[in-house]
This record gives structure tokens, C-alpha cells and sequence, in this order.
């Protein structure tokens, strides 16, 4: 609203207290006269009571309006006031400040004596894929209360990084499960074609020649359908009769059964890698389960 009435007082031709300006034009419309009319009279001085045509939002500043005289008078005001607020509120502190200006600005702003009040806490909980860093959280903690970071936002700022994170590492971790899982699927089809009929069997002296040789029944390696046709081979070369004469399992129940143990049993051996995308065993026992879900028809 200043800057309106500044324009139009410029267009008036004032210069804060020069020549006087030229007297309105003729209203031979009889219409309502303009707002500038309204306020400003012909030789720069305010008309008595102009702040009541600002509106209704400035009818309670009434009694420090009516203060002012001239247009000049409003604007010389609103200047004073803004170079006493910027006086009133201390600096952010730079490598320039004193300490009094330091401790001024931090008086300011609210902020605590104890050094400790920037200390970040674990968080009981965490989302999946994040994992608690105590060194970074203690190099966060120093740099807010070097940089005069109230503790309030930095604990917001830790929660916001970890929520973001933990998302971002959900998403990783999902588009690494499907890459994974369409990779097993498409070699079990691969071997399946390749050996048609005998894939059954096949198989079997494959996973024997890897427990003759101390693989586990969930190794990774029995994922890749060149490490298992490889040990199909050794299995043939070997005979028979001198692999081992099968593979324990610890699963137990019905495919669906075996299944939910897997994912629900920490107990069970086959748990920490099924939920671990680092395990070495990961990718096999994902595959197994998925295999154990299609025996079941789901």
C-alpha cells in the first residue's frame, strides 16, 4: 500500500517537500474520486483523516497514522523503522564476530548454555535400511553448536534424514529383490529347457556334488545355472556312488509351512539370510522360498 501511494505520489510530481505539485484534474463526471485524491491533497500534504480510505485492516493504527502529515513523513517513518530493527536484532555470528556479539546472538535466539543439549540420542526406533552412526551423529551434534543451530532443528533435521533415507533404501532394496529374483527365475527356465526331461535328476546330483564338496543346501552359487550345470558334470564324472547321499534340510511341513518358517522363525537357520541382503546366502534362500511359494500355488 506504501508503494502505491509512493507511486502516485511521484506521479504527483512530489519530491519529499520540493515544488508544489499541479492541482488535480477536473472530476466532470461527478464520479467518486480516486483513491490519490482521497489521500493526497494538490500540494503534497495528506488530507485530514486519509488513513480511514486505506480500508478496514488499518482502522485500529488510526490514532499513529493520524501522526503523519505529508506522504514524505510515512515514508522517512517506515525507514527509521526498519534501520531500528535491524539494529535491535543481533548479526548470525561470522569468523569476524566478538564473542559479545556471539554470546548476543545466541541470547537472541534462545540458545542453551549446556553443550550437551546438542547431543543426538539414538532413536528407539529406526527405519528399514538405516543403521545408527555414532561418530556422524556426534560430528552433526559439534557442527550445530558451532554454527548456532538450535538443538530443536538439528533433531528435526536427523529425523528427516533418516525417514529419507530409509525410504530411499527400501526402494534399492526392492528393485535389487526383483532384479534378483527375475535373474533366479530366468536361469531355473534356462536349465529346464536345456535339460527337459532330466532336469529333476539333474538337479539332484548337481546340489549332491555340491554337499560332497561342503556347500551348504542354500549356498548362493546353486542359483547360477552355470555353476550347477558345472557341478552336474563333476557329479557324472564322480559317480554316484561316491556323492554323499543327499543334502539336509532343516525345513519341515508342507512347501507353504517351510516357507513361513523361513520368514517368521528367527530361529531358523535359513532366517538371517532370507531378511539380510548382505548375507552370502541371500539370493539362494530368497529363491528357495519363492520355489517352496510356487509348490504351494501361490
Amino acid at each position: 500500500m506504501f508503494f502505491s501511494l509512493f507511486q502516485e505520489a511521484a506521479d504527483a510530481g512530489l519530491s519529499g517537500g520540493g515544488a508544489a505539485a499541479p492541482a488535480a484534474p477536473a472530476n466532470p463526471s461527478g464520479a467518486a474520486p480516486a483513491l490519490r485524491e482521497q489521500i493526497l491533497q494538490s500540494d503534497g500534504q495528506l488530507t485530514p483523516g486519509w488513513h480511514a480510505h486505506l480500508g478496514g485492516e488499518f482502522k485500529d493504527a488510526g490514532a499513529q497514522l493520524s501522526r503523519f502529515k505529508t506522504f514524505p513523513d510515512v515514508v522517512k517513518s517506515l525507514l527509521h523503522g526498519q534501520r531500528q530493527l535491524s539494529q535491535a536484532r543481533p548479526q548470525v555470528p561470522n569468523e569476524k564476530s566478538t564473542p559479545e556479539q556471539i554470546r548476543a546472538y545466541r541470547d537472541y535466539v534462545g540458545l542453551p548454555e549446556d553443550e550437551h543439549a546438542w547431543d543426538i540420542a539414538r532413536p528407539d526406533t529406526l527405519p528399514t535400511g538405516v543403521e545408527w552412526n555414532e561418530d556422524l551423529a556426534k560430528g552433526v551434534s559439534q557442527w550445530a553448536r558451532t554454527h548456532h543451530i538450535p538443538p530443536q532443528a538439528v533433531g528435526k533435521l536427523v529425523e528427516t534424514f533418516n525417514n529419507l533415507t530409509g525410504t530411499q533404501s527400501k526402494a534399492a532394496y526392492d528393485k535389487f529383490m526383483d532384479h534378483s529374483l527375475a535373474t533366479v527365475q530366468a536361469d531355473e527356465v534356462a536349465l529346464k529347457r536345456e535339460w527337459g526331461d532330466d532336469y529333476g535328476r539333474n538337479l539332484s546330483l548337481a546340489r549332491r556334488a555340491a554337499a560332497t564338496a561342503g556347500l551348504s543346501a542354500d549356498h548362493y552359487a546353486l542359483t547360477d545355472k552355470d555353476v550347477v550345470k558345472a557341478l552336474h558334470k563333476l557329479a557324472v564324472a564322480t559317480g554316484e556312488g561316491r556323492l554323499v547321499p543327499g543334502m539336509p534340510s532343516p525345513l519341515t511341513g508342507d512347501p507353504r509351512t517351510q516357507a513361513n518358517q523361513i520368514q517368521t522363525d528367527a530361529a531358523h537357520p535359513h532366517y538371517a539370510a532370507y531378511h539380510n541382503p548382505q548375507h552370502p546366502n541371500h539370493r539362494a534362500t530368497r529363491s528357495l522360498v519363492l520355489n517352496l511359494l510356487q509348490q504351494n500355488g501361490q
